[in-house]
Order: structure tokens, then sequence, then C-alpha cells
């Protein structure tokens, strides 16, 4: 399974791209389901006694504050989320790489995964990905598409090239049959763009009809959002949060890439610098992943309970029952916008502007917050758990099939990966 699932993501193409855009999606699509159908409803949660007149509810006699700290408040909910759902999984991935992988599971996610970005719902993505190709004049290296004098040139044609090379030697070039060849490869490539932009023009549809939706669904009161505030008070605090969630997801592409820069070139900017130095520092790269996963997973909650459509018993603009229920009521509005909006786009911008990026002074406040989220140790359980994982599932490390790990930049062999392992060469 190791080897087919790897061969999937890494020899066809473009594949390592399109499963990152399509496992981001699946991972906040997620984070939304958990909490449309696990997090405590607040109308239904206590009732009077009526022996001693304490406050009763599902799990017992639990204080009031506790309860409204732990449950109301979906904080159980997100521990329970963070700790057995991704840091577990993600400090096992971190040194058990090839037996992770040597899953049936995994080869259903990537597939998943690649048929989500093939659906074409986040293909406006790619529009932000060649702006910023021409801002930057970097060439596209991972693309669909690139274009050149002649119209569009697939990637996938080229692939193999010294094989082909070897085979056509060998073998009688039949001349006459050159214009058909050709004129059937143009008719091919022109069809891939004509679809490949069709995605694009979708997908923005979708996204600017996701916003209007969430914009007015927030703005009539019709969300899942907590009572007692304001409308225009909910919209800023989206927008915040998305922003927030944006900043973190940058900031892991912007740190792989500038650990590749000259010293000199850092030091140019002096924020920039100060923001690497306390990153860099001792075993702080480590405690950053890891709060850095406790504060995008909390923020991506709290999106899915800001902007999650909830019109009662109504459907919202009479439309039909099954419209609702898979459109609206399922939140993958929501999804779309916050895996383009906070995450995608950002780090596309992170990517093409580490140096920058780093140099923003809310990095330094954001990578503090992280580190005292992480120094809490409100999720060290997971390192436990992981043990017993590894031990029930018999991994064992990279370095026991023979693999030289790849090491941390802090040089530190027990760093855990990030929340989604997307911090490889290829998407920075």
């Amino acid at each position: 399974w190791a080897y087919q699932n790897i061969s999937i993501v890494h020899d066809h193409g473009d594949n390592m791209e399109r499963f990152i855009i399509g496992r981001q999606f699946l991972v906040v699509i997620v984070v939304f389901v958990i909490n449309m159908v696990a997090s405590a409803v607040d109308n239904t949660t206590y009732e009077e006694s009526s022996a001693d007149g304490k406050e009763e509810n599902g799990w017992g006699f639990v204080p009031s504050i506790l309860h409204s700290i732990l449950f109301a408040s979906g904080l159980a909910l997100i521990l329970i989320t963070i700790t057995l759902g991704q840091l577990t999984a993600q400090v096992n991935a971190t040194k058990c790489m090839l037996d992770f992988c040597n899953n049936y599971l995994v080869n259903i996610t990537i597939r998943i995964s690649l048929l989500i970005e093939y659906s074409g719902l986040l293909h406006c993505v790619y529009l932000v990905q060649m702006f910023f190709s021409v801002v930057t004049g970097k060439p596209m290296l991972h693309s669909h598409t690139s274009f050149d004098d002649e119209g569009v040139v697939d990637h996938d044609e080229y692939k193999n090239n010294d094989e082909e090379d070897q085979v056509e030697q060998l073998t009688p070039q039949v001349q006459p049959h050159t214009t058909t060849t050709t004129t059937t490869t143009t008719t091919s490539l022109l069809y891939k763009k004509i679809f490949f932009w069709a995605r694009v023009v979708v997908s923005c549809t979708i996204l600017l009809f996701a916003f209007y939706v969430t914009l007015y669904a927030l703005f009539m009161g019709k969300t899942t959002m907590w009572e007692g505030i304001p409308s225009y008070i909910s919209i800023v605090i989206f927008f915040l949060l998305v922003s927030f969630v944006g900043m973190m997801e940058g900031m892991q592409i912007a740190t792989f890439a500038v650990v590749n820069m000259p010293e000199h070139v850092i030091r140019e900017s002096p924020v920039a610098k100060a923001n690497c130095d306390l990153v860099f520092r001792e075993t702080n790269f480590q405690a950053f992943l890891i709060g850095r996963q406790i504060c995008v997973t909390v923020c991506q909650f709290m999106i899915a309970r800001i902007i999650t459509i909830d019109v009662g018993n109504t459907n919202l603009w009479g439309v039909s029952d099954t419209l609702q229920t898979l459109v609206f009521d399922t939140g993958i509005l929501g999804a779309i916008i916050t895996t383009i909006g906070a995450s995608l786009c950002w780090r596309i911008i992170a990517a093409n502007f580490p140096l920058a990026f780093m140099s923003n002074p809310l990095v330094y406040i954001i990578l503090r917050i992280c580190l005292v989220c992480e120094g809490t140790g409100i999720c060290s359980s997971a390192f436990v758990l992981a043990r017993g994982q590894k031990y029930l599932l018999k991994f064992q490390t990279d370095e026991q099939h023979g693999i030289i790990g790849i090491s941390d930049p802090n040089n530190n062999d027990d760093a855990a990966d990030d929340d989604d392992g997307d911090h490889n060469d290829d998407e920075t």
C-alpha cells in the first residue's frame, strides 16, 4: 500500500499539488461536520431537579461553570478533535512515514482528495497562483496547464521522456501520420484547456455564492452563532478569524522557505530576523507547530460555529428540502470559504513572498500565542496516545526500515509534524 499510495501522489504529474488542495478542503469539511453533529445544544442543556434543586444535565451533576467552559463552549469537542484526530496520528507520521502510508485508508483518503480537486470546487485558487506567478515572474512549477505561444502544454505529456526517447530510437517513424497525430494532440489539449477554465469559472461562481449566502445568513441572524452577539460583530469576528487562520497557514510555508535563504538576506529585514530567531530557537520550532495546530483547529471550530446556517424548521429563501439539506445545512459553503480564504490563498502568498511575510510584526505576536498554547500542555496527552497507537499498529520508525529521516530545521528528531504534513518542497 505504501508504494501504491506514494506512486499516486508523486508519479502522476501534479498530483501532489492536487492532493494538498483537495485534502485541505477535506480537513475543513470534517471540522464543520464534527461541529454540526457533536456540539452541545444550549437550550436543552439543563433541567431543574425537583428533588434537591440542583441543575442536572445529560452527564450527571456537573457544576454550571465547568459545564459552560467544557461543553457549552465546545472546548471539550475541540480538544478531542486535536488530540485524537490530529496530533496523535501526526506524531507517529513524523517518524514512521513508511508504515503510516502502508494503509488502504490512506489510499482512500488520497483518492477522495484528488476527486475533490478534480471536481473544480477550489479551482479559483489557481487564479491566485497565476496572478502571483505573473507578479513575481516565477514560473508555475505545478499546475494543470502551462501556457506558451502555441497554447496549452500538459506536463503529463512530457513524463518519462527518457523512456520515450529510447523507444523512439528503436521504432521506425511513420511520417505520413505526423499531421494527424499533431492535430489530435492539439484538439485534446484544447479540450483540456476549456475544461480547466470552465472549472475555474464554476469555482469562482460558487465562492461568490458562498460568500453571499454566508453574509446574508449572518446579517439575518440565521446561523449557529452564540446568542446575544449582534450580526455586525459576528461578521467582524468572522473576518478576523479568517485572517488569523490565514496568517498561521502562511507562517507554516514561510518558515520552511526562509530556512534555505542566506543569512545576510534575512538580516536585511530586522523584523523577519527577530521572528526567525524566535521560531528556530532551541525547541521552539516543534512547539510552534504544535501550538499552531491547536490555534488553527480552535479557530476553525469557531468559524464553523459562526457561519453554519441554522434556519430552524424553515428553508432559506424557500428552497427545496434537498437543497437546504445538502448545500446549506451541511456547511459545505462555509468550508469552501474557509479553505480558499483562510488557507490556500495565504499559502500561495507566503510561498511567493516568504521574507516579506515573516517581516509582518503580527507574525511575532502569533508565534508567541502558539508557543503559549503549546506550553500549557493541554494536548500533551497526544504523545502518550501516539505511543499506544504505535504499539497496537506495530509501527516501525523509518530508521528501522533503513531510511534516513529528514530532520526539522532545529535538527530535533522529536519534532512533530505540522497539521497537514504540507511543509514539503512541492508546495513551498
